[in-house]
């Protein structure tokens, strides 16, 4: 059948030209929308009618329940770690979790810095428990004797383990964030990658099996929107490559927990794009929310179902939106950005030397 054959058809009434092109137009507009529905239903869920369930992962240990030999000598209210922190995204999570109850372990590579900020959660939150935990991201050397202390000295105290938040990330050297990697020497990508990657993994190791005997427990792992394939920024490839390392681990290690019996730790990868902290300073709106508005998004998708989510209500739809752009545009959108952003952060520290 012929268009003009067709067109009777479907407009009886001889139609105007506007109507015809307005019909063809709202035909390819439904074309393009309806497959991605599901995805705008599945946002809708996600960030308007989901409820945290972090409750879940709030519980007392049972009177008789004993560590390695030894009686509960903490208070049994359930403790958080939390890596990074000191500062931004970090310390967001610090004070999320502390206003929903937990008691917190902080860590960092300053004890000066730690220090100061629990005397300051002290005053907030009186009745909860702090600890610290110092280890340099970047000093993989020190790592084995850190992580074998902090373990030990966990069962000892027979702290509740029940959240582990993986937020450590960036660059050492925030200055250097937006370098070529030809530009890089060995033993400071090795820094870069092991900040963003390789330490986050150490740590899930070394506490999985506290987090397995608390059950249910949980582990977010902060990913970025760089680690994945709509947003492939040039200038970043450490980062980017720890990134999308972390996504995968933390997929794997769900099902891991899944095939071993441990359906009870949840394990989740979170996507973040520009978030105002210690590392991105800059003024906040609804695409840029400050560290402690993205914590608390974040705290506020656990128990969906989830093994990786997007944070921020707005950095879900950027990502959605950049998925529909063809690839070869979208790549030219991403170098133009990348140099922007480089050109950026040159003049910012020029400025600041």
């Amino acid at each position: 059948m012929s268009l003009s054959s067709l067109l009777p058809t479907l407009f009886p009434d001889h139609p105007t030209q506007t109507t015809i092109y307005t019909a063809l137009a709202l035909g390819a507009t439904l074309g393009i929308l309806l497959p991605e529905s599901r995805a705008l239903l599945s946002w809708f869920r996600l960030h308007i009618l989901h409820r945290s369930k972090l409750h879940l992962y709030h519980h007392r240990p049972s009177p008789n329940k004993q560590h390695n030999g030894n009686t509960t000598t903490h208070d049994s209210r359930s403790w958080a770690l939390i890596t990074g922190a000191s500062d931004g995204i970090g310390y967001g999570f610090v004070q999320e979790l502390a206003s929903a109850g937990f008691n917190i372990i902080l860590h960092g590579r300053n004890q000066t810095k730690i220090n100061g900020l629990i005397a300051e959660l002290r005053t907030q939150w009186p009745d909860h428990s702090y600890e610290s935990f110092i280890c340099d991201a970047t000093d993989r050397e020190s790592w084995a004797e850190k992580f074998d202390s902090l373990v030990k000295r966990l069962n000892g105290s027979n702290i509740n383990l029940t959240i582990l938040v993986n937020n450590i990330g960036g660059n050492p050297d925030v200055a250097r964030s937006f370098t070529p990697l030809s530009e890089y020497g060995v033993e400071e990508l090795t820094r870069l990658v092991d900040m963003n990657a390789t330490f986050p993994a150490q740590v899930t190791r070394a506490v999985l099996p506290m987090l397995q005997r608390n059950q249910p427990s949980l582990i977010l792992n902060m990913a970025s929107a760089v680690g994945t394939e709509a947003v492939t920024m040039p200038y970043l490839v450490g980062y980017s490559g720890g990134k999308a390392f972390n996504r995968q681990f933390s997929k794997s290690l769900r099902m891991e927990m899944v095939a071993t019996g441990n359906e009870s730790v949840e394990v989740m990868s979170i996507i973040a794009a520009k978030v105002q902290s210690g590392g991105m300073v800059t003024g906040t709106n609804w695409i840029v929310p400050s560290s402690r508005e993205f914590a608390r998004s974040v705290l506020g998708k656990v128990g969906c179902g989830r093994g990786e989510v997007t944070g921020w209500w707005s950095h879900s739809l950027q990502m959605w939106g950049m998925g529909l752009v063809p690839e070869w545009v979208r790549g030219r959108i991403l170098v133009k950005v990348g140099r922007e952003e480089k050109r950026g952060m040159e003049e910012m520290h020029k400025k600041g030397s």
